[in-house]
């Protein structure tokens, strides 16, 4: 079960990683230069996450399934306002941007 459910997290963050520059240029207009920018602060909300969430679960939670669960409940959440905050600004995508990063590495 859990290689299973490993395979769809690789499978979301490879897609995210790989679609997003192309996303922000043809839908959101942005530039090449400023698409692969910003693109990246998906992998900078990652490491953020990985740290945030590793500490937090070495102090409070000690069964790592559930700690994982929540983390993938939180993208979930994360996947489904990314349109949306998208749409307001340059700023509030890239916010979105590692909000999902943070959310998909924990």
């Amino acid at each position: 079960i859990m290689g299973c459910g490993y395979f769809f997290v690789k499978l979301v963050r490879y897609s995210m990683w790989f679609w997003m520059p192309m996303y922000l240029h043809t839908v959101q207009g942005y530039s090449v230069q400023a698409a692969t920018f910003a693109g990246s602060a998906f992998d900078i909300g990652g490491v953020i996450g990985l740290l945030i969430v590793g500490k937090a679960c070495d102090k409070y939670m000690p069964h790592r399934a559930r700690a994982a669960s929540l983390g993938l409940l939180c993208l979930s959440g994360a996947l489904m306002i990314f349109p949306t905050l998208a749409a307001m600004s340059p700023t509030m995508c890239v916010a979105g941007l590692m909000l999902c990063g943070l959310t998909l590495y924990a």
